[in-house]
């Protein structure tokens, strides 16, 4: 169950949004991450709690109109998933997952506008998660401290 601190929770509830629609968004955010970003290789995606970081950064670094257009995006795309497959997407198998989110990515329409905004938000901050992560940034990056070595051999065409 996802934490909400408590100033969101007092904006949430002046705005008419239940804590079950964030919970939603989040179930949303760990399955678009299952298959944008998979286990393998030794990698434990799990391990590096990108949706944690994902669900920060959807609450309180976009403002309520765009946290608005996130909640319509998940009706939209739980309405289009119930109409098309008689489930919600939670529910769906990973194969019928996968082909919303290729669906997504190519902005399909008839997944509804606000459904491919929501997506769109969520993938780029997976990435950005990840990129930001500690795993990439120490164990499979390499890593140099700022400024970089000083070659002293450089040859230098002037």
């Amino acid at each position: 169950m996802a934490f909400i601190p408590p100033l969101v929770a007092l904006q949430l509830n002046s705005c008419g949004v239940s804590k079950s629609d964030w919970e939603l968004i989040h179930d949303f955010v760990r399955d678009v991450r299952e298959i944008v970003l998979p286990s393998g290789d030794g990698i434990v995606m799990e391990h590096l709690h990108i949706e944690n970081f994902v669900m920060t950064m959807l609450r309180d670094c976009f403002s309520p109109e765009d946290q608005k257009r996130f909640f319509e995006g998940q009706q939209a795309l739980d309405t289009y998933c119930r109409k098309n497959y008689r489930n919600s997407f939670e529910t769906l198998s990973k194969e019928q997952q996968k082909e919303i989110v290729l669906r997504l990515n190519t902005k399909d329409e008839d997944l509804g506008k606000e459904a491919v905004f929501l997506f769109s938000k969520v993938k780029a901050k997976i990435i950005q998660g990840f990129q930001q992560s500690e795993l990439l940034m120490k164990d499979m990056g390499k890593y140099e401290l700022v400024p970089g070595r000083y070659n002293g051999y450089y040859k230098i065409i002037a």
